[in-house]
């Protein structure tokens, strides 16, 4: 099953927290491990500016395509290895449920040291999977700032799923 193709409960909490806060015009967020680019699409709906990006092509092209057919336009699209940081910084990165095996981690809080730009948020969301001491322990040990916000969203089968969405930003 490709993973990123299922419509994940930590997506749709970091697309709520995304509508809570108020967003410069033009604001560029990346998307990372985007899947069908839901929160991308509503950063789109809030005025931003978005780059969709996932390891597998395909899901890249899907959220393209889906943000096509919900009428936004101001996106671009990247594939994009975590373990290989791009050469450029962004005020905002979005990530949904991309930390579900412990190897991710690492390479992950690299990532976010390497393209958040000073004074910048990443928005990371989670269904609390076994992952999460690990992964709080490597951004204290990265010396990134973070905050916990827990949340909840509909899963499958009717039940709620707990989760967390992290806002973690670069100390000064």
């Amino acid at each position: 099953m490709p993973y990123w193709a299922e419509l994940w409960p930590s997506s749709q909490m970091l697309g709520e927290v995304l509508t809570q806060q108020d967003w410069p015009e033009n604001h560029t967020a990346l998307e990372i491990g985007c899947g069908v680019g839901l929160s991308g699409i509503v950063a789109l709906s809030l005025g931003m500016r978005v780059i969709f990006s996932d390891y597998d092509a395909t899901a890249v092209e899907f959220a393209a395509r889906n943000a096509i057919a919900n009428g936004y336009q101001n996106f671009e699209t990247r594939p994009l290895d975590w373990r290989v940081p791009p050469d450029f910084q962004v005020p905002l990165i979005l990530a949904a449920d991309v930390i579900y095996e412990e190897r991710s981690i690492e390479p992950l809080i690299t990532f976010i040291r390497a393209v958040l730009a000073p004074g910048g948020v990443c928005l990371l969301s989670d269904p609390d999977r076994v992952t999460r001491g690990g992964f709080c322990y490597a951004l204290k040990r990265a010396n990134l700032k973070f905050k916990r916000q827990k949340m909840t969203a509909p899963g499958p089968e009717g039940r709620t799923v707990s989760g967390s969405v992290y806002h973690i930003s670069l100390l000064s």
